[in-house]
């Protein structure tokens, strides 16, 4: 089971893509959660680096390199050696539910937990800009028949989401991401 991304976007559904390699491996990847800040996914899985069953992994998608940081583990005592799945924040990003199978304290197959952080983390809180991770889909034009032929529609005013240009120092025009970008929004001008 690989996990997938789906963007939506003047009201219409584009083609799912998998999050790739650094974090669908050879096991199973389940019960997703990005938090509110768009960058950071929760998951569950049943690789290698679980401590048994399904544990819950963090990993954050870093955009000035266009790729996902590697899959971390959250440890005891969120994680156990049952299954321990379905991680989401709470309004205030302060705390976390999660369900589990763990035999101590267990009311029933599986129950939810809380789980209190020391500090504040800042996935909880939302980006005033959106998710970073439009990145991942190239834009598709709206098309119309002409004539016959497929073409643009030029006549007709439309809203665009242009994307963020992510670059370290003086590095901004030699990440081909940018690039890509600057090139969309340059024939779209």
């Amino acid at each position: 089971n690989d996990l997938y991304l789906a963007v939506r976007r003047n009201g219409r559904w584009y083609e799912p893509v998998n999050l790739g390699p650094e974090i669908n491996g050879p096991f199973n990847e389940h019960y997703p959660h990005l938090s509110s800040d768009g960058l950071t996914l929760y998951f569950s899985s049943d690789r290698l680096e679980s401590m048994g069953g399904y544990d819950l992994f963090r990993c954050r998608y870093l955009p000035e390199a266009n790729r996902w940081s590697p899959p971390e583990n959250l440890g005891i005592p969120v994680n156990s050696a049952a299954d321990d799945t379905h991680f989401r924040f709470t309004g205030d990003g302060l705390a976390a539910v999660f369900s589990s199978n763990r035999k101590m304290d267990n009311q029933g197959q599986r129950d939810v937990y809380l789980a209190y952080f020391t500090e504040g983390l800042t996935d909880g809180l939302a980006l005033a800009h959106g998710s970073p991770l439009g990145a991942l889909y190239e834009p598709i034009p709206e098309k119309q028949t002409v004539g016959g032929n497929e073409a643009a529609n030029p006549g007709v005013a439309e809203d665009v989401l242009v994307e963020a240009l992510f670059y370290k120092g003086d590095d901004l025009l030699s990440e081909p991401a940018n690039l890509a970008r600057i090139e969309r929004l340059g024939k779209l001008l």
